[in-house]
């Protein structure tokens, strides 16, 4: 299958539903992940991978887990310094997606039709206070956050690795040894 691909502002935009407005199977979702990873060795640092399901009305759990976890499961050993952003799923395909990573201890950001962001699978309450408070923030250090949130440097910069690890922040470098934030697809 030949996908589209649109690549705006500091975004490249995959629109998955070109797969079927049904997906399922653990080989389609394999499918578009090799497709997924083709594009995503190709994108720049500080860039945002973002997987557009506005199209897909529904998707397996087989699908979810070829897809999404596996994906993120690498995500910080193959993708650093980029961002990965779910925009427009469904209610029911984001808690099939939810469940296949809450499963496997990761977590995604999604933006839903309003443009609203939520994060779907193991999510914590310091994971959704971090992300709304980043959410109004143009880009970030880790500093910002602690003295926003009342948090210590380190328990900042605890909650920022686990993000950045899951594609949900970008981390850029502006200095020696200092580094700043923002979310993934804004």
């Amino acid at each position: 299958m030949v996908y589209s691909f649109i690549e705006m502002n500091e975004e490249l935009v995959m629109q998955v539903g070109q797969a079927g407005e049904f997906l399922w199977g653990r080989d389609r979702g394999c499918e578009i992940r090799v497709t997924m990873e083709e594009l995503l060795r190709k994108l720049p640092a500080n860039r945002t991978f973002v997987a557009d399901l506005s199209a897909v009305a529904a998707m397996n759990y087989s699908v979810a887990l070829e897809l999404f976890v596996k994906l993120l499961s690498a995500w910080e050993n193959l993708y650093p310094e980029r961002g990965f952003l779910i925009r427009k799923p469904t209610i029911e395909v984001s808690e099939e997606i939810g469940v296949a990573l809450e499963h496997h201890g990761l977590l995604a950001l999604c933006e839903s039709p309003n443009g609203g962001l939520r994060l779907v699978g193991k999510v914590s309450q310091s994971d959704v206070e971090t992300v709304r408070w980043a959410e109004n923030q143009g880009d970030f250090s880790a500093p910002d956050l602690a003295a926003a949130l009342g948090l210590n440097l380190t328990t900042a910069n605890q909650r920022l690795k686990k993000l950045e690890a899951n594609g949900i922040c970008i981390r850029y470098a502006v200095g020696s040894r200092q580094y700043r934030y923002r979310l993934a697809g804004r």
